[in-house]
């Protein structure tokens, strides 16, 4: 399961590997969901990727725009539930914009948490 998170973000973000090393070490509990639940959590990372419209670098972490006539906002919550048990470090924001059918999930963390996702996520 955190392959496929690694993978999505990656796409998402774009950013070539870190070269400095995080500074808090961060870990992910693989085995916080079922097998049925990383079912559901693919399909779920799937729809994400589907919803993608933007990404922007913030200071500490990443948001992404997602264009909720492809994903359901029940369905970005039910990911961000299952993604917060397997990493707990990371803190989400989803923010909704009126009329615009958008909303922006963020991604973010204690410090070094950029860097992480970088180095997880490096091609």
């Amino acid at each position: 399961m955190r392959r496929t998170l690694l993978s999505f973000l990656l796409m998402l973000i774009g950013f070539a590997p870190a070269t400095a090393a995080a500074t808090e070490p961060f870990a992910c509990n693989m085995k916080a969901l079922t097998r049925e639940e990383r079912q559901r959590y693919g399909v779920l990372a799937g729809k994400l990727h589907a919803a993608h419209d933007a990404t922007r670098e913030i200071a500490e972490g990443y948001e992404i725009t997602l264009k909720l006539d492809h994903i359901p906002l029940r369905e970005v919550a039910e990911w961000v539930e299952m993604e917060a048990r397997c990493c707990p470090f990371f803190t989400f924001n989803v923010e909704l914009h009126g009329g615009k059918q958008t909303a922006a999930l963020r991604l973010t963390g204690p410090e070094g948490v950029k860097a992480f996702i970088r180095e997880e996520f490096g091609r």
